[in-house]
């Protein structure tokens, strides 16, 4: 871990570890940012989605959301409870944290939700444009919300880079998924 070490104190002034490098406002900005991967926010977001496909009457893909993030969110919590890595203790946390360390909660749901979202959105869609801007956009959110995780110091890039991982993987899991029950024409009114 020398490195993950060296990826905390990268980001921290000559101090030591107290106070992160920048000016003042992006603290701040970064605290926004992680925000963005919050469960808070994410279930806020899925719930709004989840309201405009059952209006539209997709039920099956507001299904599908819902069961991905919430099984998303569960296992990763069973993760915490097993493996019980630590917090990084290098430098000062800069936001409050109350589980383990591995895997970053707030890397794998902002990966998990904002791929689904993208999906949702552009699944019909033929031109490649939109497929690039929706799934960049996803992509872009979720490290940004990562990396802010190791900037606050409240996780090992270890951490995040497994969220990022977990959360692709869970998503491509339920666009497999949503498209077998597509084919199959369950869930449809």
């Amino acid at each position: 871990m020398p490195f993950e070490r060296r990826w905390l104190m990268v980001l921290r002034g000559a101090e030591g570890g107290a106070e992160p490098r920048g000016p003042d406002w992006l603290g701040e900005t970064v605290r926004d940012f992680t925000a963005l991967g919050s469960y808070g926010v994410l279930i806020t977001l899925v719930l709004a989605a989840m309201a405009f496909l059952l209006l539209a009457r997709r039920h099956r893909q507001a299904i599908v959301l819902a069961v991905a993030l919430g099984s998303g969110i569960l296992v990763n919590h069973l993760l915490k409870l097993a493996l019980s890595r630590p917090r990084p203790d290098v430098v000062e946390h800069l936001t409050n944290v109350y589980t383990a360390s591995f895997p970053s909660g707030h890397a794998l749901a902002s990966m998990l939700v904002y791929l689904m979202l993208a999906r949702m959105l552009v699944r019909e869609r033929a031109e490649w444009s939109v497929h690039i801007l929706a799934y960049g956009l996803a992509v872009l959110l979720a490290a940004v919300v990562g990396t802010s995780r190791i900037y606050l110091g409240v996780h090992w890039p270890t951490d995040v880079m497994a969220g990022w991982a977990f959360g692709l993987g869970w998503a491509l899991l339920f666009w497999q998924l949503d498209a077998r029950l597509q084919r199959s024409g369950a869930g449809q009114p």
